[in-house]
């Protein structure tokens, strides 16, 4: 699409303007309509809860294999947050189990809640109570020294990284003698062990790590978005016994690009995309687009 020229002066393999539009098969033609599906509850009271409390979010949750632990994008479920409460959907039987904790649920005022999967586990925060772990059978709430209370979290370069507040903690590294859900390497990080990107940036809005295929392990730098510009996190450096020195948190800051919420972010094409159209990270020609990683969807 091209809306900057005359339509006379583009190309004949592009359009001005298209609007609910799809290209497949190389001819233009109306979008998919979207289907109704109705979703099938165990209870009746489970399903005017969910028809009448407040969404706070959903997550697609995807199933990871026991023995190899790489996750199956396409195998997976929906995983829902109403009114403090959680439930996994399954989108091919359309039915509706809930996976709300033991102890009770979440805030049901809250008008958004974060998702976070490291390997098997879901991470679901609503910055007031402890996170809440779905292991895709069994749910939990994060123990001592596990992932802290907070609101935007991801997971690259082997941590978990959370914001709390205006801080950014990192969890442990994967592999190493604790879990990945553990939090207790923090001390060992040059700095008190927290990033405070807010004096750069002004209040964090959005985390995102830029796929990178010539890596080893296939992401790059943890980019931190705030409602003043964007700065970088080296995610990729260590922390080991206390001597990591202050290069482990250099930053670069880009103000023109600054973001107002979390859901302005998308991870697609080996990039970082922005509402307004702004496109951050690796150009997909740079990126090897194998049978087992990243495929090209546009």
């Amino acid at each position: 699409m091209d809306a900057g020229r005359w339509p006379s002066l583009i190309a004949k393999d592009q359009v001005a303007l298209a609007i609910n539009t799809t290209f497949r098969g190389g001819y233009p033609s109306p979008r998919p309509r979207y289907l109704y599906r109705p979703i099938t509850f165990n209870t009746q009271e489970e399903q005017t809860w969910f028809e009448t409390q407040i969404y706070q979010g959903s997550f697609w949750y995807s199933f990871v294999d026991a023995d190899n632990p790489a996750l199956h994008p396409n195998e997976g479920c929906l995983v829902v947050s109403v009114g403090g409460r959680q439930w996994k959907i399954d989108v091919t039987k359309y039915t509706a189990l809930e996976i709300t904790p033991p102890d009770g649920r979440n805030n049901r005022y809250k008008n958004i809640v974060y998702f976070c999967q490291a390997r098997q586990y879901l991470i679901i925060q609503d910055g007031l109570a402890a996170p809440i772990i779905w292991d895709g059978s069994q749910t939990r709430r994060a123990g001592v020294n596990e992932v802290p209370v907070g609101t935007i979290m991801q997971f690259g370069q082997g941590r978990v990284w959370v914001l709390k507040g205006d801080a950014l903690f990192a969890g442990d590294i994967e592999g190493g003698p604790t879990s990945i859900l553990s939090f207790t390497e923090t001390t060992f990080l040059a700095g008190g062990g927290a990033l405070n990107p807010s004096y750069l940036i002004g209040n964090v809005n959005g985390l995102a790590f830029i796929p990178q295929q010539d890596t080893s392990t296939g992401v790059g730098t943890l980019l931190v978005f705030g409602e003043r510009g964007t700065t970088s996190v080296f995610a990729e450096l260590r922390a080991t016994n206390g001597s990591t020195g202050s290069s482990a948190w250099s930053s670069s800051t880009l103000e023109e690009l600054a973001t107002a919420h979390p859901a302005s972010l998308t991870e697609t094409c080996g990039s970082v995309l922005r509402t307004a159209s702004a496109v951050i990270g690796r150009l997909v020609d740079r990126l090897t687009f194998w049978l087992s990683s990243h495929f090209p969807r546009s």
